[in-house]
């Protein structure tokens, strides 16, 4: 099954936390979490920091639409 991607939003709003002693923040942001359309009516959510988690499902026609009039 090929899947073409017609947008990606991506999260990365995370810093690492401050540990025991340190003052000052790095203000490096890290990735969180990516959501990825595809043509065909499917998505695909990645999740880091949990072993990469991955999933493709797929979503009503009407779904896919609403989500990419974000890409217009």
């Amino acid at each position: 099954m090929s899947k073409h991607l017609a947008g990606q939003w991506l999260l990365n709003s995370y810093e690492k936390t401050i540990k025991l002693g340190q003052t000052d923040k790095d203000g490096t942001l890290y990735d969180v979490t990516t959501i990825t359309l595809y043509d065909g009516s499917y998505m695909g959510i990645k999740i880091y920091g949990l072993d990469d988690l991955d999933m493709i499902f797929a979503v009503s026609e009407d779904t896919a639409n609403y989500l990419s009039g974000y890409f217009e």
